[in-house]
């Protein structure tokens, strides 16, 4: 049943309209109302939805990033970003920008010391011969000959 003054339903037993206070006729064969809102819902609004989960940062791939600027652990920075990076990959958390750009700066960071270890060990075998006494080569010489 429906309320003739607003279209709302009614429950069977009811004497008056919950929603406009109008008294109920009791119709079995009533129907809504003309002046009703075609635009109503047929059933009362549902619960508001929570919203989705947001995941954060991912904490690993943070800390790689900082161990790769901070370089305080060897090899730790490069490692930590490899897990946060694979990390961000299998739950969907943020931080996948931060793995990467620690990978990418260790690799440049550790070709870096390589050569850099390369050109200063050059630079003392060169020099080399400016600090060492002749004994020494003559040594080395007689030793390599055996």
């Amino acid at each position: 049943m429906f309320c003739q003054n607003c279209g709302a339903p009614l429950d069977a037993n009811a004497a008056a309209c919950a929603h406009c206070g109008q008294p109920a006729f009791v119709n079995p064969s009533q129907t809504p109302p003309s002046n009703a809102n075609p635009y109503a819902p047929p059933y009362p609004p549902s619960t508001p939805q929570t919203p989705y989960y947001v995941a954060g940062t991912n904490p690993i791939a943070v800390l790689g990033f900082v161990f790769t600027v901070v370089p305080l652990v060897p090899f730790a920075g490069i490692v930590l970003s490899i897990i946060g990076w694979v990390q961000c990959n299998r739950t969907h958390e943020r931080g996948k920008g931060l793995a990467v750009a620690g990978v990418i700066l260790n690799i440049v960071g550790w070709v870096l010391l390589a050569l850099c270890i390369v050109l200063f060990a050059g630079i003392i075998v060169d020099n080399a011969s400016d600090f060492l006494p002749d004994e020494f080569y003559e040594f080395a010489y007689a030793a390599l000959a055996k």
